[in-house]
């Protein structure tokens, strides 16, 4: 409907196939799929796990009387939801119905509206939007499995007396890195991070060409990309740490944390006695040689 009164620009088609092309390597598919898996079904039940141990120990809390926000089996409750045959069986249904156009792109850095509705240029969009429909459709499983996790991980929650409840929909698309980039308790750092993602977006809606061009070509995937970098820097122990101003979670902040804290000490560990090698040989001497 909307096509048949505004016409896609010249534009509008050169960011299709720069996406497009951006998009069809074989590693940026593994890449997604290994960390959709990783952000939600790896790290997020031992998080959850670790937020409830420090909140049952917290003598602050306890000093105050304070209820527990967070408890120690939600992690499980979690895996249990995320790794169920019904949320499996979900995930997969979502697949198909991105793939045979039943459900539409939601990534927020690709356009949502199609620039051609019928025709030779209805034909070659289709074409385009195989690369990155198998991406949409990948993540769209991780969805299926992440709400059904915290579906789980709530009513677990519930029972055992959490008195706050959150939005399923708000904290999976946090997890999959699609949440908005500023907001009201992420804290300091997060919201700088998000802060600058959020200029850069408006400088790809510029009035000015060089801007907008530049804007475009230097950051093209802004949203998933700020997301990541926050991710990253939560965990982080001195990010992290900072990020606990304005934080409304103060003891999930405190998990990742501690969680990066621990990574962080045992790579240091590990470098210090040279046995982070990668894919070079283990033995120093063969290393100095090549």
């Amino acid at each position: 409907f909307y096509r048949q009164f505004i016409k896609p620009k010249a534009s509008e088609w050169i960011d299709k196939l720069r996406y497009s092309s951006m998009l069809s390597s074989p590693n940026t598919h593994i890449i997604n799929i290994a960390s959709n898996w990783q952000g939600t079904g790896l790290i997020t039940p031992i998080q959850k796990t670790v937020a409830g141990i420090i909140d049952t120990l917290n003598p602050i809390r306890m000093a105050q009387g304070k209820p527990k926000t967070h408890f120690i089996g939600e992690g499980l409750a979690y895996a249990k939801g995320y790794y169920s045959p019904s949320a499996v069986k979900k995930g997969f249904q979502s697949i198909l119905d991105v793939l045979t156009g039943k459900t539409q792109v939601t990534n927020p850095d690709l356009r949502f509206i199609p620039l051609a509705t019928s025709g030779p240029a209805a034909k070659i969009e289709g074409a385009l939007d195989a690369v990155s429909k198998p991406l949409e459709a990948m993540d769209q499983f991780f969805r299926a499995l992440t709400e059904s996790g915290l579906t789980e991980d709530y009513k677990y929650a519930k029972k055992a007396g959490k008195l706050t409840d959150s939005d399923i929909t708000d904290e999976a698309y946090a997890l999959l890195f699609r949440s908005k980039l500023t907001g009201e308790g992420q804290g300091a750092v997060s919201n700088f991070m998000g802060s600058g993602g959020e200029w850069v977006k408006q400088a790809t809606k510029s009035k000015y060409t060089g801007w907008r061009i530049l804007a475009k070509f230097t950051f093209p995937f802004i949203s998933i990309g700020t997301n990541l970098a926050k991710v990253g820097l939560e965990y982080n122990p001195v990010f992290g740490t900072a990020n606990m101003i304005g934080n409304a979670d103060k003891t999930a902040q405190a998990s990742k944390i501690l969680m990066g804290g621990v990574v962080t000490a045992v790579t240091a560990m590990y470098g210090l006695q040279g046995k982070l090698h990668a894919w070079y040989p283990a033995d120093p001497a063969k290393r100095t040689a090549m």
